[in-house]
């Protein structure tokens, strides 16, 4: 999903695999649960 030889903060590299969770899928085709989309999901 992200090349490993970036040198991002584990924040920075989780927000940014949201975002691409969200242009590529919609919250119901990712299998993730409810509490998580509901918290983590970017606007």
């Amino acid at each position: 999903m992200m090349d490993l030889s970036k040198n991002i903060a584990l924040e920075d590299a989780l927000d940014l695999g949201w975002k691409i969770l969200k242009d590529c899928f919609d919250k119901d085709e990712v299998g993730i649960k409810t509490e998580l989309i509901e918290e983590h999901w970017p606007n």
